[in-house]
């Protein structure tokens, strides 16, 4: 079954015309799992993300480590189950101090995707 897809960047439903887009890829999954702060989805407390923690973290090396590590571990779901056979995490700065940016590649049987994602830091 298809979604609707998110533009990460407005953070919407995206339109195609009249009607919503369809995403057939993992571009929602890998958008909601990085998105939601881990423990406040009320079915599943294990699920999301700890990047929000990074909101009032300073610029350097190691805010950049912990954007990889909390992005991988908040997508590990999709290794666990089986739908994607790796994925790999790399930060850069978008603006010091600002906002991270964050390039996802996900491995699955049927190629590779790369997505982006936004983190707002200090």
């Amino acid at each position: 079954m298809s979604d609707i897809r998110i533009d990460p960047a407005r953070q919407d439903y995206v339109q195609d015309g009249s009607q919503y887009a369809v995403c057939d890829d993992l571009g929602n999954r890998v958008y909601l799992l990085l998105s939601i702060e881990r423990g406040s989805l009320l079915g599943d407390a294990g699920v999301g993300s700890l990047l929000h923690l990074l909101m009032r973290a300073k610029a350097g090396p190691d805010t950049l480590r912990l954007a990889q590590d909390y992005a991988m571990d908040a997508l590990q779901p999709l290794i666990a189950d089986g739908t994607a056979l790796s994925v790999q995490a790399t930060a850069a700065w978008r603006t010091p101090g600002v906002g991270i940016l964050l390039t996802i590649v996900v491995e699955q049987a049927s190629g590779r995707s790369i997505f982006t994602h936004y983190v707002p830091v200090g």
